[in-house]
């Protein structure tokens, strides 16, 4: 099929030239594809602007912008695209660490399950996951980099990250509306408890590994080891956005007031052990 104008230039924004049947070789080469050119973040979080479910909005500001998003933000726009190359998927509500928040985790992330032959879960949105989606099985898995597992839990589906990053989440299969997250996303969004509102948090995945930002405290994960560097002041913080995430933000001094502060409550924090 010919892409309309608004997914030619999406597959433009991810670099993406292979095959747009609805099988499964193009879910997964628009899922690495995704992942590798567009990163995880929450800027807009941390300069207060209100965040929406709106998938014109969020092509506006991944697509056209050439920014970045978070979990609602990235699997709603990858969505979006799969239903338009003729794909069924389905947006499914993750709960991450529920085994430790209990009901508090429910809907506090979005995936996908995509039904192309068999089921797998896509996910886009996770900052630090998979490059590759997942056959909706249990086991171990492997994408190039890291492996990761899925088990089951009664109706839970429970997502097993790799060993750097041992969150988890669990999810059941079935199917939401965009809008059914609205609540959770403003709660994540705008309340002083959310990890989003406490931190600057951003995720790049690699070839051969993954770039994190955690407030001022970059880590580049490589095949065989990890570079860790801290961004000094609102320069470094400009310069560490732009090279390793593509990002040029605007207002980096409002950002980096944020930063600095939270940066030292969390090596605070760190060291004394909670």
């Amino acid at each position: 099929m010919a892409p309309s104008g608004r997914l030619h230039a999406y597959l433009r924004r991810i670099n993406y030239g292979g095959p747009l049947a609805p099988s499964r070789q193009t879910l997964h080469g628009l899922h690495r594809a995704h992942l590798l050119a567009i990163p995880f973040e929450n800027v807009d979080i941390q300069l207060r602007v209100r965040p929406t479910l709106d998938t014109d909005a969020i092509y506006e500001k991944i697509v056209a912008q050439g920014r970045g998003g978070w979990c609602y933000e990235m699997n709603a726009l990858f969505g979006w695209a799969l239903r338009e190359l003729g794909f069924r998927a389905d947006y499914v509500a993750g709960a991450v660490n529920r085994q430790r928040s209990g009901e508090k985790a429910l809907m506090n992330h979005l995936a996908l399950v995509v039904h192309v032959g068999s089921d797998y879960l896509a996910d886009v949105g996770f900052g630090n996951g998979t490059l590759a989606p997942l056959p909706l099985r249990e086991g171990t898995f492997n994408d190039g980099r890291f492996d990761f597992r899925l088990s089951k839990h009664g109706d839970w589906w429970r997502f097993h990250n790799h060993r750097h990053n041992g969150a988890t989440y669990d999810f059941t299969e079935r199917a939401y509306e965009l809008a059914d997250f609205e609540a959770k996303m403003r709660m994540l969004a705008t309340t002083s408890e959310s990890p989003f509102v406490q931190h600057l948090v951003l995720g790049q995945l690699t070839e051969d590994g993954m770039i994190t930002l955690t407030n001022a405290a970059l880590q580049i994960h490589r095949a065989k080891e990890i570079v860790e560097e801290t961004a000094p002041n609102a320069r470094e913080l400009d310069r560490i956005l732009r090279e390793h995430f593509r990002l040029e933000v605007g207002e980096i001094d409002a950002l980096w007031n944020r930063v600095s502060s939270q940066h030292k409550n969390w090596i605070r924090k760190k060291v004394r052990g909670f």
